[in-house]
């Protein structure tokens, strides 16, 4: 039985959001490599700190301004099932036990990675005929 790595890329607009956490379920045995954070086009950015977690691990911990956010991964280990962003207002932006909302905002993700496929058969001709003809 072979693995093989599939890429990966995964894109959603976040239009509202609350402090309940995000969860963005991924499919397969995925390994990401790479989150970019649009948020130009947020009208909230600035008030808001963001967390991304994978299964429990920090990936990125800091604020969500109006800007793109390239975020390399760099964690080893387990792979992730899900990821979760989780918004928090700013320092003076709202107390800490204040309820709130945001509506009518965009901030989009983009998530890259490779897929880990098990159970791939390859038979001779799996690479097309010519490149077995050319490579034994």
């Amino acid at each position: 039985m072979a693995y093989m790595m599939a890429p990966y890329t995964r894109e959603f607009v976040i239009f509202s959001y609350t402090s309940e956490p995000i969860v963005v379920n991924l499919s397969g045995n995925v390994k990401i490599q790479h989150i970019v954070v649009d948020s130009i086009l947020s009208h909230m950015a600035d008030y808001f700190n963001l967390t991304i977690l994978n299964g429990g691990q920090t990936i990125y911990r800091g604020p969500l301004t109006r800007e793109i956010k390239n975020i390399p991964v760099l964690t080893e280990g387990e792979i992730g099932k899900y990821i979760e962003f989780i918004f928090e207002p700013n320092y003076g932006a709202l107390s800490s036990n204040s309820k709130w909302a945001v509506f009518n905002d965009h901030i989009k993700i983009t998530i890259t990675g490779t897929e880990e496929e098990e159970g791939v058969e390859f038979t001779p001709y799996s690479f097309g005929q010519t490149f077995v003809e050319e490579w034994g």
